[in-house]
């Protein structure tokens, strides 16, 4: 996933199969709220 912040680019490398994708969003979205969180 790729997102924007202040711009900066932020890329979220995870991976995973077709059949745990959902989880690999899920996962990803949590990062990038958590980076949005930490960030100062």
């Amino acid at each position: 996933m790729r997102y924007e912040a202040d711009k900066e680019v932020v890329l979220l490398l995870l991976g995973g199969d077709k059949r745990k994708q959902q989880a690999d969003i899920d996962k990803a979205i949590d990062c990038w709220q958590d980076y949005q969180r930490r960030k100062p």
